[in-house]
């Protein structure tokens, strides 16, 4: 077993690297371009012990034949007695558990690394988030099957070897509605750590929300969320500041994305200086059910990040606030973000990141994790 503390990054860190003209500086934690993750995804984001999952990190980096990326897994993270620091154990270097080939790289620098695993069976034993015991109570026919050694409760190993091995259907009605609502609650985390190495070092995490709910025909079960379409909206009014308005006016939408191919447009669109243009990207909200047998509908959050694909307007911002100035900070924005698209005689390339995450705030109690669904596209703007 392996242990060591560390200080967590929140979410995708990243750390300055070497200067290049592909990345404008919101892409930047500090001037000038260097290796940039936008998203680690997990398929299926809700896993169960034994189950396979594909992981797909995808990043920009400007430098790829010097870059090299090694894998771990963290089966246990805790705070240390102080809270002040994260304490790691159980970890597992995942090339002796998967085939990781190296990442593959576009003609803009993009890469993306997919590979394989399988989530350990004994991660439930290992997890410092669960009990040692399950003290609730438990249906007759599912106690008999369990044959917990005392009697006055079930072990995490009896409930976790349960779990794994019933076959549902040999459950009666009643025992089948515990096994399932127990599946949802007896759930853990386990983390994925990117090391990625290219003059600079940083470290790239994603953790992943591990129960059996899988095993039990579950409806409540996580899935990523998936981007319908994304829109560049050009709204007849000047200066629009609030998103909320733009069914008062004309508006001209013009897909960049869609999952009908038929009703993508490729071409440059008309950038008008007496409009205001908004970005926006379509994702549906599942419903799900609370620990309380409450139905809701996800949430969503939403970042945006961009890149010119073009030389010049180095000062110049494309996603903006309201009010159309500069905005910096390109994290946790909304479905509809306001734009300053590129003006001149010639067709100008913008390639657009969005990266959506769904949020059932109930479940984070119980170790729930985000799905996360990522896309990449290119705009061409034109001046009329």
């Amino acid at each position: 077993m392996r242990y060591l503390n560390t200080l967590m990054l929140c979410g995708l860190a990243a750390l300055a690297g070497c200067s290049d003209d592909f990345l404008t500086n919101e892409l930047d934690v500090e001037s000038g371009a260097r290796t940039r993750p936008f998203s680690v995804v997990c398929e299926p984001p809700d896993a169960a012990p034994g189950e396979t999952v594909t992981v797909t990190l995808r990043c920009y980096e400007p430098h790829p034949e010097s870059v090299d990326i090694s894998w771990l897994l963290v089966q246990d993270f805790r705070e240390d007695l102080y809270e002040e620091q994260e304490i790691e154990g159980e970890i597992v270097d995942m090339d002796a558990i998967a085939t990781i080939d190296p990442m593959v790289y576009d003609e803009e620098g993009l890469g993306a690394q997919s590979f394989q695993f399988t989530v350990p069976g004994d991660v439930m034993l290992l997890t410092g988030d669960l009990d040692d015991r399950y003290d609730g109570p438990v249906p007759d026919q599912a106690r008999a099957l369990i044959a917990p050694a005392n009697d006055d409760h079930v072990t995490r190993a009896e409930l976790d070897a349960f779990l794994a091995s019933v076959d549902p259907g040999a459950l009666d009605p009643e025992s089948l509605d515990w096994a399932r609502a127990v599946s949802d609650r007896f759930a853990c985390q386990i983390r994925l750590k990117a090391h990625v190495r290219s003059g600079i070092d940083l470290t790239v995490t994603k953790n992943l929300t591990v129960r059996y709910s899988s095993r039990f025909g579950d409806g409540n079960l996580l899935h990523n969320p998936e981007i319908d379409w994304i829109a560049v909206l050009a709204v007849h009014y000047f200066d629009l500041e609030d998103p909320d308005d733009i069914g008062d006016y004309d508006v001209d939408t013009t897909y960049v994305h869609h999952r009908d191919p038929a009703l993508v447009s490729t071409a440059p669109i008309a950038v008008n200086g007496n409009w205001t243009y908004f970005l926006e990207v379509g994702s549906a909200r599942a419903p799900y059910v609370s620990p309380d047998g409450l139905a809701h509908e996800e949430a969503h959050d939403y970042n945006w990040y961009y890149a010119r694909l073009y030389d010049g307007d180095g000062d110049a911002h494309f996603l903006v606030d309201d009010s159309g100035d500069d905005r910096a900070d390109m994290g946790a924005l909304d479905e509809i973000v306001r734009i300053a698209p590129p003006g001149g005689a010639d067709t100008k390339r913008i390639r657009v990141f969005a990266v959506v995450r769904n949020h059932r705030w109930e479940w984070y109690p119980y170790n729930f994790v985000p799905g996360a669904a990522y896309l990449t596209v290119p705009i061409a703007f034109a001046s009329p």
